[in-house]
């Protein structure tokens, strides 16, 4: 369960705990009908009292005659008792659906209380509608974190919302409504203050103990505590056990199991892999099992993980000619990690399993102004080149480099995250070793890096998102409460610091940004509100000394070329003279003019920097 759910979660639990507790919600939408249409289902909704032992929330909701859902929004946690009654709710949905109007539209909700009572939001026996009331008032004057400066401020209202809600409200909030229990652990987390944290995350021990676990697990990962880590986890897996949740299971076995490796806790690293492939059902097989044989494989063991490995590419080929998705199921890699352990323990498994696995792959080469490639599609991604180099990922380890302009590998792919050099440095991710299976960033661990065009280390950095944006500077997120970002030198020093949408692009000393001061939203559209500033930088010799900010008028968005001897379906702007250009899915080159330089022949294109970019057939 996200974090996201963290407060409805908790005030539930003081609500249950209460002697009264008794709610309706009911919001409904302008509609013919809605009323005969709350009381008969009030009646049906009454039989739900005789499978529960605590409030059940129902949401109706009809947007036509054949796009209506009769959701159980809360309920009992025991898997039984919520199977009974969302069972009883698909009868109640067939009833309505038999008997829906053409114009009706409405969205209700109920809740159901042990007694059998159905309250609706403003109903007199409501006891939580004035405190509800004040908890909404207390919303109103809580700013976007981005848009408070003092930080100390923030804590306050943030503890005193979550505490009012603890207290005071119905334990039924939406989603939109229930946030402020995240943001405030979010905020411990990133303070480290963890005593706090855990406190947060052990109320949920009694309500829902995924989240209990969950949230705990990641404070402990945090911490660096790993005997804490290792307990919480084992009492995550008994949790899925025990509500039947086998692939969450599975999941989270191949987590430990990872624990125990890079511990060299070999045995009982291998326990866990076998279990999680004995639990997992059809959604996460493959994925155990693929990660079992790479287990295998980096352990020497390989005449045990071959033919493990045949069978996860002999059912994912099957998926394939059946035409049945299988984002779900197939590994992130699709198994060129495991040919990368094996390349040079036993050629001869290499080369019987390259073709199942190398041939569905997507690859880039390198591309001319002229339309000449210059090097085969052999790399899974290529970005912009810079100083004379490109960061590329490499097909079989998944790991990024930095090769030339003829495509031969200068720095060898051992990073997770690699971004184009500026002047000489680059940020990168390092990664660790092929296994354990490890392809994102762990915000709890990992940390980017500064690297020379040699491949040298320049220094380490404390910093999450570290990333290049011309003219020496570097863009930190992920270092202040609000959102803010910093702009550093390549020393770590800070020019500038505020909230912005997107990254700063630094050109002759110069770059425009947006500042963030709030947003306004439209449905599920959100716009960010605030003002452009034109950022100067200013030197003392070659250093770097300070950022001048003023506001400025933002600058219109580059045009792009017309074409002029093709109906394109896009046109991008022009880079070095070069248009990107779509016609009927495929990508092709524009000049200034307008006219066609290199055919519309590839499946991707980049932009052009230093004459070259890549390509995608």
């Amino acid at each position: 369960m996200s974090l996201s759910k963290i407060l409805a979660l908790l005030i539930l639990f003081v609500w249950l705990s209460s002697p009264t507790s008794a709610l309706v919600v009911c919001d409904p939408c302008a509609g013919p009908g809605t009323e005969e249409r709350r009381q008969e289902l009030k009646l049906q909704l009454k039989e739900l009292q005789y499978f529960a032992d605590s409030p059940v929330r129902v949401v109706v909701r009809v947007c036509s005659p054949s796009d209506l859902k009769v959701v159980l929004s809360k309920g009992p946690q025991d898997r039984e008792k919520r199977r009974r009654i969302e069972k009883k709710l698909d009868l109640i949905k067939e009833r309505l659906k038999g008997s829906l109007k053409e114009d009706e539209r409405f969205t209700l909700e109920f809740c159901v209380i042990k007694d059998g009572k159905v309250l609706e939001r403003d109903d007199p026996e409501n006891p939580f509608a004035l405190k509800r009331k004040r908890l909404k008032e207390a919303e109103k004057h809580f700013a976007p974190e981005h848009a408070i400066s003092d930080e100390n401020l923030y804590r306050q209202y943030l503890e005193e919302i979550v505490a009012l809600a603890f207290d005071c409200s119905d334990k039924l909030m939406d989603d939109n409504e229930n946030g402020r229990a995240s943001q405030l652990l979010r905020y411990y987390n990133f303070k480290k203050d963890y005593a706090r944290s855990l406190a947060l995350a052990k109320m949920f021990k009694e309500i829902d103990r995924t989240t209990y676990f969950s949230e705990s697990v990641d404070i402990a990962d945090q911490m660096g505590d790993g005997a804490a880590y290792e307990k919480l986890m084992k009492g995550q897996i008994q949790n899925f056990e025990d509500r039947g949740e086998f692939d969450s299971a599975s999941g989270t076995l191949i987590q430990l199991g990872n624990f125990f490796y890079k511990k060299n806790l070999l045995k009982e690293a291998q326990n866990c892999y076998e279990k999680a492939s004995r639990l997992a059902t059809t959604d996460t097989k493959l994925k155990a099992d693929y990660t079992f044989a790479c287990f295998l494989a980096s352990t020497d063991r390989l005449k045990e993980a071959a033919p493990i490995m045949r069978a996860c590419l002999a059912e994912i080929d099957g998926l394939r000619k059946n035409g049945n998705p299988i984002c779900r199921q197939i590994p992130e890699d699709f198994g060129t990690t495991f040919l990368a352990l094996v390349q040079n323990k036993n050629r001869g498994l290499y080369e019987e399993l390259l073709p199942s696995i190398n041939s569905p792959m997507e690859k880039y080469g390198i591309l001319d102004k002229s339309g000449r490639e210059l090097t085969e599609a052999q790399f899974l991604e290529i970005k912009d080149f810079s100083d004379g180099l490109a960061p590329a990922k490499d097909w079989l380890t998944n790991r990024y480099g930095y090769i030339d302009r003829k495509g031969n590998w200068k720095i060898p792919p051992r990073f997770k995250i690699a971004y184009p050099f500026d002047q000489g440095l680059a940020s990168v991710l390092p990664a660790d070793s092929l296994f354990p299976l490890d392809f994102h960033q762990n915000p709890n661990t990992e940390s980017f890096s500064i690297i020379k065009t040699d491949g040298s280390l320049y220094r380490k950095t404390p910093y999450l998102h570290l990333i290049p944006c011309g003219e020496g500077i570097f863009q930190v997120y992920g270092a202040h409460f609000n959102g803010a970002s910093d702009l550093i030198d390549k020393d770590g020093k800070v020019l500038y610091s505020n909230v912005l949408e997107g990254l700063a692009k630094f050109e002759n000393d110069s770059a425009e940004v947006f500042v963030v001061t709030g947003c306004q939203w439209s449905g599920c559209e959100v716009w960010p509100l605030g003002y452009s500033e034109r950022l100067h930088l200013l030197r003392q010799g070659s250093r770097l000394s300070t950022i001048e900010h003023t506001k400025c008028k933002p600058t219109p968005e580059p045009q792009a070329p017309s074409p002029k001897e093709v109906k394109a379906d896009a046109v991008r702007p022009l880079s070095q003279g070069r248009a990107a250009f779509c016609k009927d899915l495929k990508w092709g080159f524009l000049d200034e003019e307008g006219r066609v330089v290199i055919p519309a022949r590839y499946i991707s294109v980049g932009s052009f920097h230093e004459g070259l970019t890549s390509y995608c057939k």
